[in-house]
Order: structure tokens, then C-alpha cells, then sequence
């Protein structure tokens, strides 16, 4: 089953995949992003950590995204293409991969869009997280028959992780 959370800013996806998986017994790989202001930031950068890795410094080698002060986003495809499928195409593949998340820096990035394909095909399931925004990436996904979507703006927290337990347990 491919599962992808869905929702405006601050809606609680993040909070609701880390809830999941706290109480989640089967084995997990991924990655997740994480906003973060650091010294080698002018104003925020978007920090691509592998979830099987407990602590992760915030470093260049794992920055995937940044703010200009102007807030204009930039990309670093090179963490993608990298680490990011290093994430997702550890093997063997466990028993969920998470995605958190999938947006719209990811557009130069062709190896980890076919890695986050791939994983949609393989066996395993996939919890993940889609940015409520337009790139080919995340209609490709929405677009596709076997995703159940979970909106976060219209789905109470309580029943977003009874059907995340329904379907991923």
C-alpha cells in the first residue's frame, strides 16, 4: 500500500508519520526532510536525513535545499541524486519506506524521481508526505491508482492514524 499525507504548512504530517512509527513493529528506510537554520544558511536550509539513522549532523553534504533571503527556493540536486536514492534503494528493502517529503525541489532530479517510482512499484509500502503544490513528480503520484491520499486540512489527526493503522499495519 502507498500512503501519502497531504496538507497546508505546519499541518502535522511530519508529527504524524513520527507518531506512526513509534508504534510501527515492521522494518523502515527512507528519508525525511527537515527545515532547519543553521551557520551555513542565509536563511533556512531543507536538510535531507536518512530515517534509519538515529542522529545526523546538519552539514553541506546533506543540505538538499535552501531560502535565499528573498525566499526563493534553491536546489542542491547532488543530495537527491545521492543520498536521497541511497535512501530509498537500501537493500533489502524494508517493510515501509518513508517519504517525507515529496515537493517541488526535486524537478532537476531524475535518479531519485525514478528511485521514489521505484519504490512505489516494489512490494514494500510507502508512508510519505506531498507538498500541496504542482511539479511533474507530485502529479505523477497523485495521478496514480494504487496511492491512498490522506488531506490533512480536512482529516482529523485521530482518524488520519487509524487509517494509517488500518492500512500500513
Amino acid at each position: 500500500m502507498n500512503v501519502f499525507l497531504t496538507g497546508g504548512s505546519n499541518a502535522g504530517k511530519t508529527w504524524l508519520i513520527e507518531r506512526f512509527l513509534d508504534q510501527y513493529s515492521g522494518t523502515v528506510g527512507g528519508y525525511k526532510t527537515v527545515l532547519a537554520k543553521t551557520q551555513i544558511d542565509e536563511m533556512c536550509g531543507i536538510y535531507l536525513l536518512d530515517i534509519s539513522r538515529k542522529k545526523e549532523a546538519f552539514t553541506k553534504k546533506n543540505r538538499a535545499g535552501s531560502c535565499t533571503l528573498e525566499r526563493n527556493p534553491v536546489c542542491y540536486p547532488e543530495v537527491f541524486e545521492t543520498l536521497g536514492v541511497e535512501a530509498l534503494e537500501k537493500q533489502p528493502r524494508p517493510d515501509l519506506i518513508v517519504m517525507d517529503e515529496v515537493g517541488v525541489l526535486e524537478a532537476g532530479c531524475p535518479l531519485f524521481k525514478k528511485s521514489v517510482i521505484d519504490c512505489l512499484d516494489s512490494p514494500s509500502d510507502v508512508l510519505g508526505t506531498l507538498k500541496k503544490k504542482s511539479s511533474d513528480l507530485i502529479e505523477s503520484i497523485r495521478a496514480r491508482n494504487d496511492i491512498y491520499l490522506i488531506d490533512i486540512d480536512i482529516t482529523s489527526q485521530s482518524e488520519a492514524m487509524n487509517r494509517l493503522k488500518e492500512y500500513l499495519c
